[in-house]
């Protein structure tokens, strides 16, 4: 055997457990916070609807942990599943560079909370696609050492898939159940509370409502407008529903902007937050009896657009 053929049977094994590290990692932090990577998934600009969204994210965790159980246990079909690690390593790549160069990405999502720019992104899946070459060059060249009796043949391939079951069913029973705004959805009857002695109830009676984060700079430069439609007379109650990523945020957000009207944080439910808000925050919202009427991205609409809303809400309501 030449010096090449050492070296790449030598190597194999080990840039298989580094694939197999990367894939289960990148699987559990998208479980852990699965709402988020929903939300990531949809910054690509590819999809929207939040069903899809979410079968998209399960899926992918599906494959990630199966494909990195199968590296971690030794199952290689032949080289089979090096060609499966590649081929969804160089999907994942059109995908982040799709949503770079089209949507602006700025977060790939590919470790769930821990932020990865699509440059890095795209230069890691270069790397591990080297890498699934080594594993594949140290099997073409040289057997690996024999798995043992345990994890053979079909008990490997069981566990394999339980693990991806398990991930995949934790990660379902943690995501945020939405209501998709459509004309016969009451998505804002879900928002009953009481802030500050004051009862607020979203499924009754209108609202004009104000979808902030409370880390967003130009959700605070809108603030001034909304405290100068509170003085106009027939305006609608103002109702700021606030998603806050980390806790004190909004109290940061109301020293800083001088809000005058309700703030009701989110917390972090950032899931349900994206399905109201559409691309990115603020979006203002007139709701009539929970139901999304009309709304405005980004700018505080002027009061004679707002009102308009209200005489087209009664009207329908008679």
């Amino acid at each position: 055997m030449n010096r090449f053929c050492k070296l790449t049977t030598r190597a194999g094994r080990p840039a298989e457990l580094v694939l197999a590290v990367v894939f289960l990692s990148g699987a559990l932090l998208k479980a852990l916070d699965i709402n988020l990577f929903t939300v990531q998934i949809r910054a690509y600009g590819l999809f929207r609807d939040p069903s899809f969204l979410a079968v998209a994210a399960l899926s992918t965790l599906a494959i990630e942990t199966f494909l990195g159980a199968a590296l971690l246990f030794r199952i290689r079909v032949r080289g089979w599943t090096y060609a499966a690690v590649s081929a969804l390593l160089v999907v994942f790549t059109f995908l982040i560079s799709y949503g770079w160069l089209v949507s602006d990405l700025e977060d790939c999502g590919c470790f769930g909370p821990i932020e990865m720019s699509p440059q890095v992104s795209i230069a890691k899946n270069i790397l591990l696609l080297l890498l699934a070459a080594a594993a594949w060059l140290g099997l073409r060249f040289g057997q690996f050492a024999e798995a043992s009796p345990l994890t053979r043949g079909r008990a490997r391939i069981a566990m394999c898939a339980f693990l991806a079951t398990v991930i995949v069913l934790y990660a379902f029973s943690q995501m945020e159940p939405v209501v998709k705004a459509t004309e016969d959805s009451r998505p804002f009857a879900q928002f009953v509370f009481d802030l500050d002695g004051v009862h607020y109830d979203l499924g009754k009676g209108e609202y004009f409502v104000a979808m902030l984060d409370a880390a967003c700079e130009h959700c605070m430069a809108t603030v001034e407008d909304l405290n100068q439609r509170l003085i106009l007379p027939d305006f609608p109650p103002i109702i700021g529903l606030c998603y806050e990523q980390e806790t004190g945020l909004l109290d940061e957000f109301r020293d800083a902007t001088g809000a005058l009207f309700p703030l009701y944080s989110l917390g972090d439910r950032v899931r349900l937050f994206f399905s109201l808000v559409g691309d990115a925050p603020p979006r203002f919202i007139y709701v009539y009896e929970g139901r999304q009427i009309v709304y405005w991205d980004l700018e505080v609409p002027d009061a004679t657009l707002v009102a308009l809303a209200r005489t087209a809400a009664g009207a329908k309501a008679s």
